[in-house]
């Protein structure tokens, strides 16, 4: 969706390139960082409609404005789900951290304050300990949302609404984020243009054009732009495609060509894309267990009736601890040996050189009556920005975290998608506009983000192990489900007690 704004192209280009310029240039006679600077600067103000915090420069006595993230590259093949949003030493040619670069400088220079990111692979243990410590450790943290939830229940978050400064309501934080994180009308927690995994973690399709030639089906393009991209569609097109590459009578991840490979996450995003959610909010912005229905059994039919085709579908997750299951995603889909494929963005940059083209699309629908395609935010690789009540600096919190969001809005955000999905991976001008309708219409279903009595966890791994009952598994859960709801919400209110 562009972040419900559309940014020019010539604008970053022209920033970008003149970074180039200064990189090239001897240090010694000429500031990297000012250049970059002033490259973003001159360009923004080509723009007519910029809009900007309304807050006036202060000196912040040139000391350290700490952001804590943490560090995933040396997980299991979760290399690629790092942060690269967050600091930049210098500029190096790559549009994501020169952005980053010039965004930093700009807040820095105007607060006198330098913004560094400390990595810390205990960061549970280490946002607990330095809250019931009361140690003014961090300025913000970037807490993985299914972290977010226990860190707010347990009281180490403030309200982000009680933050001198910051305003929710502006476009830099991510709308869908504010709408579906907030309980009660407490917020803890955020997304926005500040950081770059929720980006990443928003699932989609892509499709290979190879493949689908070599069986003559219609575009997928086609299929969403007259509104019959349907799940229904999808899985027929996905039942039409399998071999037996090597003919020994077995299908085979490593040998054979599948119509579709999703993971056990794909459950939630399926259903999230036929706008159902395992948990609501009523007109008080509570929860509710919303799962159960009539159409809630038709998605499940729907649903296993594709991902248990072992004939016709890869799902990764059964081969984990075997293979490293993400780099097979993008090796049977990069050798024409796959035609759809369940991703999180993250995942197009990893298809830099695929000879093969193809195409990125949304969610399918339920059916042709929905009246817009709706996409998951994947909770298992997305993150958030929070402010831990260790911090006593709260009034330098919210002017730094709102400056850097907006800034953000007009270097990182374009240089994402403008820059590194619209032209450098995607291959086409129709996947820039799927990429329009996707970020649009985003969910972040809090039934699923706070696995109320565990049951989202339970049908996430009931997709990896080829189980199908969910519907007796529901039956069993329903209760403790509910406990768990209004266990939250009765936390929530005391905290809110407590604060006021």
């Amino acid at each position: 969706m562009r972040k419900l704004f559309k940014i020019s192209l010539l604008m970053l280009t022209t920033a970008v390139l003149l970074i180039f310029v200064s990189c090239g240039e001897s240090t010694a006679t000429n500031s990297a960082g000012n250049f970059a600077n002033t490259a973003i600067e001159e360009s923004v103000a080509t723009e007519t409609t910029l809009l900007y915090p309304d807050l006036e420069s202060q000196d912040f006595g040139g000391g350290e404005f700490k952001i804590l993230t943490q560090p995933r590259e040396l997980w299991n093949d979760w290399e690629d789900w790092g942060h690269r949003d967050i600091s930049a030493d210098e500029p190096n040619g790559d549009v994501i951290n020169d952005a980053v670069f010039a965004r930093n400088l700009k807040i820095e220079e105007k607060y006198n304050v330098k913004v560094t990111e400390i990595k810390n692979d205990g960061f549970d243990n280490t946002v607990k300990n330095t809250v019931m410590a009361g140690e003014y450790a961090f300025d913000i943290i970037c807490p993985p949302t299914l972290t977010l939830v226990s860190f707010a229940q347990n009281g180490y978050l403030y309200d982000l609404y009680k933050i001198p400064y910051m305003d929710l309501s502006m476009p830099w934080y991510d709308q869908s984020a504010v709408r579906d994180l907030s309980v009660g009308g407490y917020l803890y927690g955020v997304t926005g243009d500040l950081i770059l995994l929720d980006n990443d973690a928003t699932t989609a399709m892509i499709f290979n054009k190879k493949v689908l030639d070599d069986y003559s089906i219609e575009s997928p393009y086609n299929l969403v732009t007259s509104g019959k991209w349907t799940f229904d569609k999808y899985s027929e097109i996905s039942k039409s495609i399998s071999e037996d590459l090597n003919g020994d009578g077995e299908m085979y991840i490593l040998d054979d060509k599948f119509g579709t490979t999703v993971q056990g996450d794909s459950f939630w995003a399926f259903y999230t894309g036929m706008n159902e959610r395992l948990v609501s909010k009523d007109s008080n912005d509570y929860p509710y267990i919303s799962f159960g229905n009539e159409k809630t059994y038709s998605i499940i039919d729907k649903i296993n009736n594709l991902v248990l085709d072992k004939e016709h579908v890869v799902n990764l997750h059964t081969y984990e601890n075997k293979f490293p299951i993400y780099q097979w995603q993008t090796e049977m889909f990069s050798l024409n040996r796959v035609l759809f494929s369940w991703i999180r963005m993250r995942v197009v940059e990893t298809l830099r050189n695929m000879e093969a083209d193809f195409g990125i699309i949304p969610m399918p629908k339920y059916d042709e009556t929905q009246e817009e395609y709706c996409t998951c935010v994947n909770p298992y690789t997305s993150v958030t920005i929070a402010i831990p009540i260790s911090n006593p600096e709260i009034e330098k919190a919210g002017i730094i975290l709102e400056e850097l969001s907006a800034e953000s809005r007009y270097t990182l955000e374009p240089a994402y998608y403008d820059l590194n999905l619209s032209t450098k991976f995607i291959r086409d001008n129709e996947s820039s506009a799927m990429l329009d309708i996707i970020f649009s219409t985003r969910i972040y279903d809090i039934g699923e983000i706070y696995a109320f009595g565990n049951y989202a966890v339970d049908v996430t791994r009931y997709a990896s192990t080829y189980k199908s009952d969910y519907a007796s598994a529901f039956a069993a859960s329903e209760t403790k489900m509910q406990t768990d709801i209004d266990k939250m919400i009765e936390n929530y209110q005391t905290l809110a007690e407590l604060n006021s």
